[in-house]
């Protein structure tokens, strides 16, 4: 595991502090988040690659909403931390999302059988609320 990844996660943890749900918490309506708990920092939604992306309608993340990390990780950091479904397909994109245009933000939460951190979107993310309204690379 890369140590940059490392000092990230422990970074975020400390910036939420008590704020954190372990990873077998629900999140449902009582874990409700205000984007102020992120400090002015923005989330990170991984691709999966090959995928076409139109985020002028913005995004909805399909059935369960979206779900997105304050911690940025490479590419291989990001499979370990954040334990994606299918492991093996390299997320070599993602999306930077503002979190206080987001309707509805649930966490944060450890991720379950990861290291990471994740916020779930149920209702998705609005065009405005992506930057540059485009993804990045990421390595």
């Amino acid at each position: 595991m890369g140590t940059c990844g490392f000092l990230a996660t422990q970074i975020d943890l400390f910036m939420l502090n008590d704020r954190v749900f372990p990873e077998w918490e629900r999140l449902d309506a009582h874990a409700k988040a205000d984007a102020s708990c992120l400090n002015g920092r923005l989330l990170v939604h991984y691709l999966v690659p090959g995928t076409q992306h139109d985020f002028r309608e913005g995004f909805a993340g399909g059935e369960g909403g979206l779900w997105a990390t304050p911690t940025p990780y490479s590419s291989d950091d990001a499979a370990r931390y954040l334990r994606f479904p299918c492991p093996q397909v390299a997320r070599t994109h993602a999306i930077l999302i503002d979190p206080t245009k987001v309707p509805e933000l649930r966490g944060p939460r450890r991720v379950q059988r990861g290291d990471g951190l994740e916020f779930l979107l149920p209702l998705g993310v609005p065009a405005d609320a992506i930057l540059d309204q485009t993804e990045m690379e990421v390595r």
